[in-house]
């Protein structure tokens, strides 16, 4: 991870003297590099981040005191279309067809409602 801070996008601060945000780099598993952001300059310049994420697609790596705690990332956007009614309808129906699979093979005398209620406590 890369210390060396990088020059505020906004320019210069007060006085004329150059601002410096608190983002530093950071190497995904990928190979590519993401800022890491701490949750007091995210605070402070959200919607400049946020709009960055938006318009940018730029993707963040939040941090507090230190540790990573989460990514702030875009979400993936369907295509300009979208999905037909008869795509979005086929998709229903695949869904129908596995759950009845499942269905079929089930070996438990508890339902899966009854099976999560059972996890969740």
């Amino acid at each position: 991870m890369c210390q060396e801070p990088i020059p505020d996008v906004a320019g210069l601060g007060k006085y004329g003297v150059p601002r410096y945000n608190v983002v530093t780099k950071m190497t995904t598993q990928q190979g590519e590099m993401m800022p890491e952001i701490g949750v007091r300059e995210l605070k402070a310049r959200a919607s400049e981040i946020v709009r960055a994420v938006r318009d940018r697609r730029a993707r963040y790596l939040v941090t507090y005191r230190g540790r990573p705690v989460g990514v702030l990332m875009p979400l993936e956007e369907p295509g300009p279309e979208g999905a037909s009614p008869s795509e979005r309808q086929a998709v229903w129906e695949n869904l129908v067809a596995l759950g009845q699979e499942i269905g079929r093979r089930w070996r438990s005398d508890l339902s899966g409602a009854e099976i999560l209620s059972e996890m969740r406590r």
